[in-house]
């Protein structure tokens, strides 16, 4: 899949699953960072979701990660969470940080199985709808 592709796959699927979608802007100005990480998870050639994480020094954000509805519930997002924290290993990052909404329970377990713990939340955080977004950080053992 080339770049023009994965960001069309990417806008649309962001459009599918968040309430604030990011633009083909800033899905094109994370491809093009030295800080950002863009992977898609693809199978026989069909786009099935993607992971977008940025890596500063010795710390990471999760920014985006999402799989396409049809292909939800069947390890898209645990793989991609998995590419995800190799990377950080081999990059050395300590810790990884990220938010995610209040109701969102199944990427809230799923962080948590990974060993993401909650260490504060942000007051109406989220728009559309207004909600708390709880911020989760996993201490990468060295």
């Amino acid at each position: 899949m080339n770049d023009i592709e994965k960001i069309k796959n990417i806008a649309a699927l962001e459009c599918e699953a968040f309430s604030n979608p990011w633009t083909l802007e800033m899905i094109q100005s994370s491809m093009a960072s030295d800080f950002d990480h863009v992977e898609v998870m693809e199978k026989d050639g069909i786009f099935q979701g993607y992971i977008i994480y940025s890596v500063v020094c010795d710390s990471a954000d999760l920014l985006r990660v999402a799989a396409k509805s049809e292909y939800r519930r069947q390890g898209i997002g645990t793989s991609l969470m998995e590419m995800m924290i190799k990377d950080c290993e081999k990059s050395g990052v300590q810790n990884i940080f990220l938010e995610v909404r209040q109701s969102n329970a199944p990427a809230i377990g799923m962080y948590g199985r990974f060993g993401f713990q909650e260490i504060s939340r942000r007051k109406r955080y989220y728009t559309s709808p207004v909600e708390d977004g709880i911020v989760m950080q996993k201490e990468m053992s060295i």
